[in-house]
């Protein structure tokens, strides 16, 4: 990786960790309680990475073409508030196109264009624009240009790692919740096909049994289950993989009947143990086929060192993990992504 294209990734890294402490600050204040904002788990508010990149590119182009320092600020602020205009306005057209969902909504706001954007929070983008290329920028750069080439890098791909999985977590969570809503595209209306994969298991006593059980945060282990499921039901099936077992497998995995958070009934180890001690109680009241007993025993890959072997199970070992992420973002202290905006709702930092 480059010193150039490390610095870069630095840039965004720290622009979009101030993106989020500004969206999250003012909406934890605003509704009295922590509130996660923005699209991402974890704490970046992409957008405002790109813009800050957008806008200190714009200034480095002004800057070479411009000798007046006045008419340069001048056309920094207008060239950087067209530039994150449109990003804004892309950025929120196809968030609301693909998840059926929009992180923020200037609807209410004089001169907006389809609710993605608005004069008002055009003009407030190059007021930003001259105080990031002003004052906050030069700070940054200067601590970046004091470090040593082999932190920068370091740092610079444990953002890229960081970045790409949030991202990838995120994008899969949003694109499950998005299942149900009636304008999605990838909705499916096979909710019987799917009831008929798994009913004789739903009807058994001892998988009911997993609801007296928390797993993550204020989900049961049955809640737990159910979504990891369906959610591997819907990517084999749009995948033609064998969906069936895979409904099943999923339904069946985390089938170990005791509370893991007590150390006394078995807690201590339940990450590498409860694989196996959910295949022995699934293989007493049924019998499995290999793709099912597969993905019951190694769904805890990588914790556990047994790679799964089918598709499948592969399928229910990533399902696993993503409705996991969710089940315990949402659980901490009640936090939420709050990206249910009303028509009209446009709060100061919206990303």
């Amino acid at each position: 990786m480059s010193m150039s294209f490390s610095t870069e990734l630095l840039f965004f890294a720290v622009y979009a960790l101030g993106g989020w402490l500004l969206e999250t600050g003012y909406a934890s204040v605003r509704q009295r309680r922590f509130v996660n904002r923005g699209f991402m788990f974890g704490c970046f508010c992409p957008i405002y990475g790109f813009g800050a990149l957008l806008i200190i590119h714009a200034a480095e182009w002004t800057e070479g073409r411009i000798s007046d320092p006045s008419v340069r600020g001048v056309v920094l602020i207008c060239v950087s508030a067209v530039l994150v205009t449109w990003l804004e306005y892309i950025t929120g057209l196809i968030m609301d196109k693909v998840f059926q969902r929009r992180w923020w909504d200037y609807s209410g706001n004089q001169w907006n264009l389809g609710g993605y954007v608005c004069v008002e929070y055009s003009l407030l983008w190059g007021g930003i624009a001259y105080l990031l290329t002003a004052f906050l920028h030069p700070a940054v750069s200067g601590v970046l240009a004091s470090a040593p080439a082999g932190i920068i890098t370091a740092a610079a791909w444990c953002v890229l790692v960081y970045f790409i999985t949030d991202a990838a977590i995120s994008i899969c969570v949003e694109w499950f919740r998005c299942q149900s809503a009636v304008r999605s595209p990838f909705r499916y209306t096979d909710a019987e096909e799917y009831s008929a994969c798994v009913a004789d298991l739903l009807a058994h006593e001892q998988v009911q049994r997993m609801d007296r059980f928390i797993q993550h945060g204020r989900t049961t282990c049955l809640k737990h289950s159910q979504a990891v499921s369906l959610l591997s039901y819907r990517i084999c099936r749009t995948c033609r993989l064998d969906y069936r077992s895979a409904a099943r497998g999923g339904l069946l995995h985390d089938l170990f009947l005791y509370d893991w958070h007590d150390s006394a009934a078995g807690g201590r180890w339940h990450g590498f143990t409860h694989p196996k001690v959910a295949l022995r109680n699934a293989e007493d009241i049924l019998s499995l086929n290999r793709i099912e007993r597969d993905i019951i025993v190694k769904h805890m890959w990588p914790l556990t060192p047994a790679v799964p072997r089918f598709r499948e199970s592969w399928v229910v070992c990533l399902a696993d993990k993503i409705i996991a992420c969710h089940e315990i973002i949402e659980g901490i202290g009640g936090q939420e992504h709050d990206c249910n905006l009303k028509k009209g709702d446009a709060p100061p930092f919206h990303r």
